[in-house]
């Protein structure tokens, strides 16, 4: 099997153990999740699971561009004034950035289906971006964890 093989085995298994670490937090019936709950959640793993491998980031005065290898960008508004993405098959996504110090906090939240909320750093000596990646499901269930992208060689 080809390492891309087994990443995305690995990534399967991350995404069923989140899964199934979301349904034991409780709610809709019998103590588990609804449809509704469940459908939620799948439009919030790709959010938490999914890192694209490369980024390009650029600021300007009042808004901030995350730009995606595959070329889609997402355009924030620096003060935090909200964005909202329409999801195909209902709901939608709030989303909103805001200067955190040195940081640059993005906050998506889906309509039923958790918050996931990305800070964006520098390393100290400025070659690496950390992304600190933080879902919260709802009754305290959670999980945290970084991305780690290198700067890009100089042109």
């Amino acid at each position: 099997m080809t390492s891309r093989g087994g990443a995305l085995r690995k990534k399967r298994e991350v995404i069923a153990w989140f899964l199934f670490f979301v349904s034991r937090s409780g709610g809709g019936t019998r103590g588990g999740m609804s449809d509704e709950q469940r459908q939620r959640m799948h439009q919030t793993t790709p959010l938490v699971f999914e890192a694209p491998p490369a980024l390009t980031i650029a600021e300007t005065d009042s808004s901030v561009a995350v730009r995606s290898d595959t070329g889609a960008a997402l355009v924030l508004y620096n003060d935090g004034r909200k964005v909202t993405q329409k999801v195909e098959g209902g709901g939608d996504i709030e989303i909103k950035g805001r200067w955190q110090g040195n940081d640059f906090v993005v906050e998506r939240k889906v309509s039923g289906g958790g918050e996931v909320t990305e800070d964006y750093l520098r390393s100290q000596d400025g070659k690496q971006l950390y992304v600190i990646v933080k879902f919260e499901g709802g009754r305290g269930r959670s999980i945290e964890f970084r991305r780690v992208y290198d700067g890009a060689a100089a042109m």
